[in-house]
C-alpha cells in the first residue's frame, strides 16, 4: 500500500562464502539425485576463513561416505557450491507444518562443530 516491497524466506537461505553467493535450493537437488541420500538440507554455518561454509545434513537410505557425497557434488556443482562437510542424521528437525527446520538445524551444526564443551 505503501510502495514498498519486502522481502521475506529464501533469500535469508543464502549462504555468502567469501564473496560468492550458493543457494541451497541449487545444492539440494544434487545431492537428492544421489541414490542413497533420502532427505537434503544444505545450510551455511560461521567459519573464520570465508564467512560462512556450505553444510549439507542429509538422511541416507545406504551406506555412504561424506567424501563420496562431496565428490558426487564436484561432478555436477561448481566447487565453491560442494559441500565442504555432511553431516548425518537419522531425522532431521521439521516445524510443525512439517518443513525441515533450518534454525534449529543450525544450532545443532553450529553446537557439534564446536565439539565438546571443556571445562576448568
Amino acid at each position: 500500500a505503501d510502495g514498498f516491497i519486502m522481502l521475506q524466506g529464501r533469500k535469508r537461505d543464502l549462504i555468502r562464502s567469501g564473496n560468492l553467493s550458493v543457494y541451497p535450493a541449487e545444492v539440494e537437488p544434487i545431492l537428492l539425485a544421489s541414490e542413497k541420500i533420502s532427505v537434503a538440507c544444505v545450510i551455511g554455518v560461521p567459519d573464520r576463513e570465508w564467512g560462512e561454509k556450505v553444510v549439507a545434513c542429509v538422511v541416507s537410505k545406504a551406506d555412504c561416505t561424506e567424501d563420496e557425497l562431496i565428490q558426487f557434488c564436484r561432478t555436477r556443482l561448481a566447487s565453491y557450491k560442494c559441500p565442504k562437510t555432511v553431516m548425518f542424521f537419522d531425522t532431521l528437525p521439521t516445524t510443525d507444518v512439517g518443513k525441515i527446520d533450518k534454525k534449529q538445524l543450525i544450532s545443532i551444526v553450529s553446537r557439534k562443530a564446536a565439539g565438546p564443551e571443556i571445562r576448568p
